[in-house]
């Protein structure tokens, strides 16, 4: 009894073992083909062990991470515009964005890869790179346009680069597929 419990308990770590050896390779295949390397590695690393490990998976889960992001940004700024009436202008076109991202281009990008249709999926997701780039700029100028009002919120900046890294390495993996 005890020697078939520990050959139980030896086969399955091995077998952990290897799953996430083989989970370790693609990633590291994956990412070492991005741009963003060191954001690749960390954001499927970290991200959901729900989805398989293919491109299919891997760009759910930049996918998924994006729409954490944006959500997140969406709320920054409009905490932002109530605080400070005076970047609302500048600002509003990034949150009505971001908005569109979290609601509709995400959920689109989604339901395309769910339907097996990759070309619509990088369809949307370039779309939405293009936008999030303008916002980004977008962004860092109002934080830097109003640094004294907005001390410490330069943060949203970065958070805009992350987003539209993230597409990018989302359209990297996506490629794969077609």
């Amino acid at each position: 009894m005890m020697k078939s419990l520990g050959s139980l308990v030896s086969i399955f770590l091995l077998s952990m073992i290897i799953s996430v050896s083989a989970q370790t390779y693609l990633i590291t295949e994956t990412c070492n083909a991005s741009t963003y390397n060191k954001l690749c590695v960390s954001t499927l690393e970290l991200g959901p062990q729900k989805f398989e490990l293919t491109p299919k998976g891997l760009s759910l889960v930049v996918i998924n991470s994006v729409k954490a992001k944006a959500t997140s940004i969406v709320k920054d700024i409009g905490n932002i515009i109530a605080l400070i009436p005076m970047v609302e202008e500048p600002l509003s076109q990034c949150f009505e964005f971001y908005n569109e991202v979290v609601n509709d281009y995400i959920p689109k990008g989604v339901e395309a890869l769910e339907n097996d249709d990759p070309k619509t999926a990088i369809e949307i997701i370039s779309k939405t790179a293009v936008g999030a780039y303008k916002c980004e700029k977008i962004l860092i100028s109002t934080g830097e346009k109003f640094a004294d009002l907005l001390k410490g919120w330069k943060w949203i900046g970065g958070s805009g680069k992350n987003v539209y890294r993230l597409l990018v390495i989302a359209l990297e993996i996506l490629s794969k597929l077609v």
